[in-house]
């Protein structure tokens, strides 16, 4: 299928992605700052309206791209026409058969990772930007490129602990029996494989996988900032 077929439904899906994270960040970091009377949020409530909007991102978009409806969608842009009409009819047959709660069917397992990120890309953009410019005399455009590309480094090392986290439980579950071993015992049996550097190598790997869109993720909230200041709101 031609990519200029898939681009309608990559775009819609990277759009609601977008809404639902940054809008909810925007509207959370506001009323807190109502609420301390102008002050600058601290880090504990930046964390929180972070994980927040991490986790409304991650389950209002769950079914768009890990579950049910990402299938239909896959299907849809194979199709010559009624592509929308598929994906809605794929969603009322999940539905009609197997409930609604069915469209977050396995979300419990992908989407703490997923959250984790989120969280970590939020919070560690305003603060970054702010100390360079302050630290380094940087210029805002070039500190709000240094501060998305750190965000988006933060974001994959905060997925990349969860995911690890995840590996550890699951191996100690595989065992069935009950252990003298600590968690540490079993964190280190499941870096042996490959040491301390396979996990910086993966941490590297989704780090600069995540950067990319964090950045242009971060353009477009600063772009709808400078205009809401350009007409006084």
């Amino acid at each position: 299928m031609a990519p200029s077929n898939r681009m309608p439904f990559v775009l819609s899906r990277g759009g609601i992605n977008m809404a639902a994270l940054l809008g909810s960040y925007e509207i959370l970091t506001r009323k807190v700052k109502v609420l301390n009377k102008g002050s600058p949020l601290t880090i504990y409530q930046e964390a929180g309206c972070g994980l927040i909007s991490g986790t409304f991102r991650a389950y209002i978009c769950y079914p768009l791209i890990e579950g049910h409806v990402a299938a239909g969608i896959a299907q849809a842009v194979n199709l010559k026409c009624n592509r929308f009409g598929h994906i809605f009819s794929t969603i009322t047959q999940v539905v009609r058969n197997e409930g609604v709660l069915a469209l977050w069917k396995g979300a419990p397992r992908v989407n703490p990772a997923s959250m984790a990120s989120c969280t970590g890309m939020l919070v560690s953009y305003d603060r970054t930007r702010i100390y360079l410019k302050e630290r380094y005399g940087l210029r805002e455009n070039a500190a709000r490129l240094g501060a998305g590309i750190f965000s988006g480094m933060c974001s994959g090392a905060c997925a990349i602990s969860i995911r690890y986290a995840a590996e550890i439980i699951g191996f100690i579950r595989s065992k069935r029996v009950k252990s003298p071993h600590s968690f540490l015992f079993y964190a280190l049996k499941v870096l042996k494989p490959g040491g301390g550097s396979n996990f910086y190598s993966r941490l590297g790997k989704q780090s600069v996988r995540n950067a990319p869109g964090a950045m242009i993720m971060w353009v477009f909230l600063e772009a709808v900032r400078d205009a809401e200041e350009s007409i006084g709101l």
